[in-house]
């Protein structure tokens, strides 16, 4: 009976002793973590060490593939940026270098203006006189550039957020974008920097329209997130260029002025994925041709 009891409680104490060591190693597991974190507060990128974004010989083959595919481009006058959604794995070339982005610029205001609908601080319905004003703000828009606007605008006319909005998504509107900037983005300064700087490698001094490919993409992909406007990106005047070349849908925004050439999307293929080009002296169809191979890259797996 004795030598009974010693055993039993010899038997407790081993499966404590081995419990544990197993809470143990459990703290002890590191987690994955992402150096990028959402700014929105609506909808963040979650990011976890679940079995799906475990590396499979698969996965290292493609991504060693993508990577060596970039390197081509490494002395060219084009950034790109690649961000996969389920996985938020990143690919890049030249991401973080700054280039002139035209009408990418405008990323950072539709962002910002989808913050305020979130929050509540802004309501579609609200209206705003068009103002001269408008277009004497940092990195504003030139006055008689894209849009549908400047053919109709008369001073003091008022223009709801839902017009402004969706006209500065659809037709790449230059004062839509200046009156957003002006009446929603605190004159593109203020609260409007302070929010926007988190996207960019160094706080910004003030708003202009230099931006890198990393930083476009990042705002791309919180704007599809927010989703308010999202359907319009898929109703623009040059839905079917560039990465819209692609026979699936993309959410996307272009810009263009003289030698610089730049497209940042998100393709809706089962996996979908952030793509920012960014290019100097580069055609269309140069392009679609480099958007096509890496689609096929991104498939693989």
């Amino acid at each position: 009976m004795k030598y009974w009891k010693s055993f039993v409680v010899v038997l407790v104490m081993c499966q404590l002793s081995a419990c544990g060591k197993t809470n143990e190693y459990e703290e002890a597991r590191p987690k994955l973590t992402s150096s990028y974190q959402s700014t929105s507060p609506i909808t963040q990128t979650i990011r976890n060490s679940s079995k799906e974004d475990m590396q499979t010989t698969e996965t290292i083959q493609k991504q060693e593939a993508l990577e060596h595919y970039l390197q081509q481009f490494k002395n060219q006058q084009i950034a790109i940026y690649i961000e996969e959604l389920t996985s938020g794995r990143t690919y890049g070339i030249n991401e973080n270098n700054l280039m002139y982005g035209a009408s990418i610029a405008k990323l950072p205001i539709i962002y910002y203006t989808q913050l305020q609908l979130l929050k509540g601080a802004l309501s579609m319905e609200a209206t705003f006189p068009y103002i001269e004003a408008v277009n004497d703000i940092p990195g504003a828009m030139v006055r008689g550039g894209t849009g549908i606007m400047q053919q109709m605008i008369q001073e003091n006319n008022d223009y709801s957020i839902s017009q402004l909005l969706q006209w500065t998504i659809r037709y790449s509107d230059n004062l839509a974008s200046n009156m957003l900037g002006y009446y929603v983005a605190d004159k593109n300064s203020g609260k409007f920097l302070e929010t926007i700087s988190s996207f960019y490698p160094q706080p910004l001094p003030v708003y202009s329209k230099e931006i890198s490919a990393k930083t476009a993409g990042l705002f791309m992909k919180e704007i599809y997130q927010n989703k308010i406007g999202l359907s319009d990106f898929l109703q623009t005047e040059w839905q079917k260029e560039k990465i819209g070349h692609l026979d699936v849908d993309v959410y996307h925004k272009i810009g263009t002025n003289g030698e610089f050439n730049h497209d940042v999307g998100i393709v809706m293929t089962d996996k979908p994925y952030v793509i920012s080009i960014m290019t100097e002296g580069f055609s269309n169809s140069e392009i679609e041709t480099i958007v096509t191979e890496i689609d096929v890259l991104m498939k693989k797996e």
